[in-house]
């Protein structure tokens, strides 16, 4: 297969696969008796340009019965109102399964509004695919070669259930086996081991050594991007920082905290935000972004991201001006590293002194989380946070429940202050 970054006006090839740029929704159009894209920058639809809802939607008007969607793993329900259109249209949409899927989001919007013909797990998606495009594939298990997967014992799902519970509080149910096979085989090979449950045995022995760290920081989920879901800093810059500009004016200092916060794009994001904002030009602002993951943060210390990252999300004239060709990436400028600092913490323990915030982002976390973890993590993160200070969470969570914050609107988003 070949994979492109998908342009306007390109006719569509077999065995192309395209990929739309950060930033732009792609749509599939008619043009005589073939296919073209088009790339639009209209208004984001479930918090994402590019948005899979746009690109069904235009399939279904121009391919009509012929397509096929699929919809794999992915948080949110993107997906879910392109797959109607699809299906209405006469098409089909096959989905990924919740036991191979790391966030059942998209695919479970789908099959939950009863749109999918099939739900299958990842290791029969593209066999499937080939069968209902009616390709004949020479050999059906090429899709696999080389990704045979090393069986796992019953008590070591349960031990790894329990240390990354344990380190993390992700839940990972019955049915996560080929999930857990999937990430810890290759580390398991890496390490020398044939035999997974060997391998996990080793860190039975030794949990908090370097195989247990990863351990779970492979099962963890690192999927981010910059300006992820637009709102929260248009918000932002719109609504918060003129009145942190107003409150904090004696001072002229601001202190924003990214939880959890990957391989950096949200705090290097929020940097760009706070440097663009004339309300606190010249100000001096600290950004300090955590995570469990020593690999990820040093991944945002270096500041480096490849073509495909900085077209997720990222406008053009945000990469000009805060961004310099390195090779084939781009680094992130002296200036927006001056700003950021980051720092190893795990949410589950007590927060070492970090000082008051006048902004948290805790995006996309809580969710993995069950009620009582949720409601231990607002309560550290309230202490930290300043009395007007303000938290964003992610578009598909809440406090709703959770005592102590109340919600307000922030464009097609929520903010949350402390309730005092």
């Amino acid at each position: 297969m070949h994979v492109v970054e998908a342009t306007s006006g390109q006719p569509l090839q077999p065995g192309t696969v395209y990929v739309a740029p950060g930033d732009h929704h792609l749509e599939v159009r008619r043009a005589g008796a073939g296919l073209q894209t088009h790339l639009q920058q209209g208004p984001a639809e479930n918090f994402c340009r590019p948005a899979v809802d746009v690109l069904f939607r235009s399939v279904a008007a121009a391919v009509g019965p012929a397509a096929l969607g699929l919809v794999m793993t992915g948080m949110g329900s993107d997906g879910r109102r392109g797959s109607d259109d699809l299906v209405r249209g006469g098409a089909r949409v096959v989905v990924q399964d919740a036991a191979t899927s790391v966030v059942w989001g998209m695919p479970g919007s789908v099959a939950q509004a009863g749109l999918a013909d099939a739900v299958l797990p990842l290791t029969e998606l593209a066999p499937e695919v080939l069968r209902r495009l009616g390709v004949a594939a020479a050999r059906p298990d090429a899709a696999l070669a080389g990704c045979a997967l090393m069986p796992l014992a019953a008590q070591s799902f349960s031990f790894v259930q329990d240390l990354v519970l344990r380190e993390s509080a992700i839940v990972l149910g019955p049915g996560k086996e080929y999930l857990v096979e999937s990430r810890l085989g290759p580390l398991a090979q890496a390490d020398g081991s044939r035999d997974l449950d060997a391998w996990i045995d080793g860190v039975r022995r030794f949990p908090t050594g370097p195989a247990g760290r990863a351990l779970v920081e492979a099962l963890t989920t690192n999927e981010t991007s910059f300006f992820r879901d637009v709102d929260p800093f248009t918000h932002l810059r719109d609504q918060v920082l003129p009145t942190l500009a107003k409150a904090r004016g004696g001072s002229r200092r601001l202190r924003i905290w990214c939880g959890a916060c990957s391989s950096g794009q949200e705090p290097y994001s929020v940097a760009m935000t706070v440097a663009d904002s004339p309300a606190v030009a010249g100000w001096h602002t600290e950004i300090v972004g955590t995570d469990l993951s020593r690999a990820m943060l040093e991944r945002c210390r270096t500041g480096r991201y490849s073509r495909l990252e900085v077209n997720r999300g990222l406008p053009a004239t945000s990469l000009v001006k805060h961004f310099v060709r390195d090779g084939a990436g781009w680094q992130v400028s002296p200036a927006l590293k001056a700003m950021a600092r980051f720092s190893e913490l795990n949410l589950m323990r007590p927060l070492p002194p970090m000082g008051r915030f006048d902004v948290v982002f805790l995006r996309n976390v809580l969710i993995y989380f069950d009620v009582q973890t949720k409601q231990a993590v607002l309560r550290r993160v309230a202490d930290v946070l300043a009395p007007d200070g303000y938290l964003y969470l992610g578009a598909a969570e809440t406090t709703l429940g959770l005592t102590g914050w109340e919600r307000v609107p922030a464009g097609r988003g929520s903010v949350y202050r402390k309730v005092s």
